[in-house]
């Protein structure tokens, strides 16, 4: 009972970190880290935890001069995810997330495509393999993303922004 009330007590702290890291600001991304670590302490077996601090490490590859021992923590953290739950949806995010920023968009591609296989509501991987498909042109496939992205969460203000950008280029 004890320690499930623990697990309980880090998946709030892992909800509550993840809303908090899409805000986006540096800020953000440090009471995002701060609130995961706790989840951590509560329950060192938490998938969701070390997936979401991984896509964390990644944000502040994005938020602070581009250092890629970022990038090498986000995916030190999203295989120690993988390794306790290999279809943890969000360490597939954030594996692909950091191979998206390092140029790796191929494997990208395919860690969000595993993430949508693992949980067809993880919006973030849709919008963000819209956002490569976007790049390389292909816009009818990237609309298709964004709005299946805007379909999940249509609080993220983000995806309008990018599926706005790929209508006007159709």
């Amino acid at each position: 009972l004890r320690s499930s009330r623990k697990a309980d007590d880090a998946r709030r702290l892992v909800t509550r970190a993840r809303e908090v890291l899409h805000r986006g600001r540096s800020k953000h991304v440090i009471s995002a880290t701060s609130l995961l670590r706790q989840a951590l302490e509560r329950d060192r077996f938490s998938a969701t935890a070390y997936a979401v601090l991984g896509e964390a490490m990644v944000r502040k590859y994005l938020l602070w001069d581009g250092d890629p021992t970022f990038l090498e923590e986000a995916r030190e953290n999203a295989d120690k995810a993988l390794t306790l739950d290999s279809d943890c949806a969000l360490a597939h995010t954030a594996l692909g997330f950091a191979n998206h920023l390092s140029g790796h968009l191929d494997d990208a591609q395919r860690e969000y495509r595993l993430a949508m296989q693992c949980d067809q509501k993880e919006w973030f991987a849709h919008r963000l393999l819209g956002s490569i498909y976007a790049r390389e042109g292909n816009f009818k496939s990237a609309t298709g993303l964004f709005q299946r992205a805007i379909g999940i969460k249509p609080t993220h203000i983000a995806s309008y922004d990018h599926l706005h950008n790929v209508l006007v280029r159709l």
